[in-house]
C-alpha cells in the first residue's frame, strides 16, 4: 500500500490560540546517515538545498546509524530511538545516506539508489504527488518551557474515524556543530532527531469521525543540545502499513511556563 504523508506547518507563540486548526499540508522526509559515511557528507548538502527550496512544502528530520562510526555522538544521544526508526523503514537494507519522503521509499532515478537523499529527480517527483493529497486529520502542538524542562502538548481531531494509530512526536535540532562526529569531513549537522516522546513507539490511540483527542508529554533539554535550535515534529502513523495521515512542525519559541 502506498505510503503517504501530510505534514501541516504551524507557529505558535501565545497561550491563547485556537487549540484545533486546520494547518498547510506539508512533507515529512526522514533520513538515516552517520557523519562517518562518505556518500553522506556528498548527499546531505544536495538534500538540506533541496528542503531550503521546498520549505513551502517540504519538513525534515535525520536519525543516526550506528555504521560505518558506531561511536557516533548523535547516535549515541539516543541508541534506541535512532536503533529503532532505523529499523522501522529498514534502511539498514538499503546502507546510509537513505531517505523515505512521506513514509514511502521514492522510484529511484538513472544512476541512482532507492531512496538516496541526494536523487533530486526522484525526492521532487514524490513531493509533487503528495502535494494533492488531502488529509482527515488536523494537528495543533504547543510548547511550554521552565528551568530545564518542556512541556509538550498535541492536540488532533480528524473528519474519519482511526484506528489502532500512533502519535509519535519528535524533538528536532535545526543545526548543531561538532568537529569530531566523525571521519567524512561534516562538522554541521542539521535536522537532528534528538529524542521521542514518549519513547520511540509512540502512544496508540483510535478516535471517531469528526472527535479529538489531546496529549501531554514533559522532557528535560540535555546540556548538550543548543535549545533555540529545537523545533517538535508530531505525526500520526499506522503501523501496519506505515502510512502517516497527519504531521505538525512548530519551530515557535515555548511559552515561558507549565500549562496546567
Amino acid at each position: 500500500m502506498k505510503k503517504i504523508m501530510f505534514v501541516f506547518m504551524a507557529v505558535f507563540g501565545l497561550l491563547s490560540a485556537p487549540a484545533y486548526s486546520q494547518l498547510k499540508n506539508m512533507i515529512l522526509i526522514e533520513e538515516a546517515t552517520n557523519a562517518s559515511c562518505g556518500p553522506c557528507a556528498g548527499q546531505n548538502p544536495i538534500l538540506e538545498k533541496f528542503l531550503n527550496d521546498n520549505s513551502d512544502a517540504v519538513i525534515g528530520d535525520s536519525y543516526h546509524a550506528w555504521w560505518p562510526g558506531s561511536t557516533e555522538i548523535m547516535y549515541l544521544n539516543d541508541k534506541t530511538m535512532n536503533e529503532q526508526r532505523i529499523n522501522y523503514y529498514g534502511f539498514g537494507s538499503i546502507g546510509v545516506p537513505t531517505c523515505v519522503v512521506g513514509g514511502s521509499y521514492t522510484k529511484a532515478s538513472e544512476g541512482w539508489y532507492k531512496g538516496a537523499p541526494g536523487d533530486v529527480d526522484a525526492l521532487t517527483s514524490a513531493v509533487d504527488s503528495q502535494k494533492l493529497l488531502v488529509s482527515p486529520v488536523s494537528l495543533d502542538v504547543k510548547r511550554f518551557t521552565q528551568l530545564d524542562s518542556e512541556q509538550v502538548f498535541v492536540s488532533i481531531s480528524s473528519t474519519a474515524a482511526l484506528t489502532n494509530a500512533s502519535l509519535r512526536v519528535i524533538v528536532v535540532e535545526g543545526e548543531h556543530e561538532y568537529t569530531d562526529a566523525g571521519n567524512n569531513g561534516e562538522t554541521i549537522f542539521r535536522n537532528i532527531a534528538r529524542k521521542m516522546l514518549p519513547a520511540y513507539v509512540g502512544k496508540k490511540f483510535s478516535l471517531a469521525a469528526g472527535a479529538s483527542t489531546s496529549f501531554v508529554y514533559k522532557y528535560k533539554y540535555n546540556p548538550d543540545w543548543t535549545t533555540d535550535q529545537l523545533r517538535i515534529i508530531a505525526f500520526v502513523q499506522t503501523d501496519k502499513d506505515k502510512a502517516i495521515t497527519a504531521a505538525v512542525q512548530t519551530t515557535a519559541p515555548p511559552s515561558q511556563g507549565f500549562m496546567r
